[in-house]
């Protein structure tokens, strides 16, 4: 366990959050860009278990959501290893983080009936689970070094819940990208104050000396 005594600038929160927004869209534009490439060369459609499918709708989770974690893992190490020591595994866990809940999503929809319209507080709770998976390998790798990270969890689980909540689960255009990513990252910014600032603070007042005088 370490003890951290640099505390980040606002400066920090503010391109945290920024960054991690950009992330999504730009991850969108990314991927769009390799599938189209794929798309010349297969066509419009792919042939997957014997059934015709559209290239683009078939390959988007699977390019977008490894482009995704690799860009949020990318900036989040720019911004946290100046702070924590030893995150060579961030930009990995990141990126496994990302993909756990399409891994587990798609599971389940193989496992289970189709089902309607979910409800909005099942969107939420849906989404809620969304943000604890992608959390989870990135608290594995911060639990080492920082107290209290369990934070960390429960900071992606509350944002990515507020997303579901407010927006639901699907993305059509631009701005429900950025909100996408902005939500969860304002709570992030916070579990990092909590994590870097805050906690840190109580934890040494809590160890200070108690003085005579």
């Amino acid at each position: 366990m370490i003890t951290i005594d640099r505390k980040p600038r606002w400066s920090f929160y503010t391109g945290w959050i920024v960054l991690s927004t950009i992330a999504f869209p730009l991850a969108w534009v990314i991927a769009w860009a390799i599938i189209s490439q794929v798309e010349k060369i297969v066509g419009d459609t792919i042939q997957v278990a014997g059934q015709r499918r559209i290239t683009e709708d078939f390959l988007s989770g699977y390019v977008l959501i490894p482009t995704l974690g690799l860009l949020i893992g990318v900036g989040q190490y720019f911004f946290l290893r100046s702070y924590v020591p030893r995150l060579r595994w961030w930009i990995a866990a990141t990126l496994l983080g990302c993909l756990l809940p399409f891994g587990v999503f798609h599971l389940l929809t193989l496992i289970l009936a189709p089902i309607g319209d979910i409800g909005l507080l099942w969107r939420g709770i849906g989404m809620t689970m969304v943000g604890g998976l992608i959390s989870l390998p990135q608290w594995l790798v911060l639990r080492r070094q920082v107290r209290h990270a369990l934070w960390w969890i429960f900071a992606h689980g509350f944002g990515w819940g507020l997303f579901g909540l407010l927006t639901g689960t699907s993305i059509s255009n631009t701005f429900g990208l950025i909100v996408m990513g902005l939500i969860p990252a304002i709570a992030t910014s916070a579990a990092c104050w909590l994590l870097l600032d805050w906690l840190p603070h109580k934890d040494m007042e809590g160890r200070a000396p108690v003085s005579l005088v």
